[in-house]
């Protein structure tokens, strides 16, 4: 299992430190593994703060989210893209010519995910 410090989850998840913290502090994203500077994050801890980004984008108040992960709704609406609007997208290099591109907004996928996939990809594109 691949670990972070709290730094990495905020460049990863592009949200400041104090955001996660407060998030750890409201129950929304579960406790670093260790204490103190020895703290890591996991892509569990990645996914959540994902997760809870995703869904106060899509105007649910931080009271909605924490009952959503409490109890998950069928579906969390995806806000409407506006002109002029950026979006994130993932996109890995998988050989020659060949790229991945995931909207991350829409494709509800955890890091470890993205991660499975582009390697099960690269393995049928060797096996060619």
């Amino acid at each position: 299992m691949k670990e972070y410090t709290i730094q990495q989850l905020s460049d990863l998840t592009e949200l400041p430190v104090r955001t996660i913290r407060f998030y750890i502090q409201k129950g929304l994203v579960d406790r670093p593994i260790g204490e103190r500077k020895g703290a890591r994050y996991s892509d569990e801890h990645i996914a959540q703060c994902l997760k809870i980004k995703k869904w106060t984008a899509a105007g649910l108040s931080l009271e909605k989210v924490a009952q959503a992960l409490s109890e998950p709704p069928a579906e969390i609406p995806t806000p409407p893209k506006a002109v002029g609007e950026v979006s994130m997208k993932t996109c890995i290099h998988l050989a020659e010519g060949v790229e991945l591109t995931i909207d991350t907004d829409i494709a509800k996928l955890s890091a470890s995910d993205i991660r499975s996939l582009a390697n099960t990809i690269i393995e049928q594109l060797g096996n060619r």
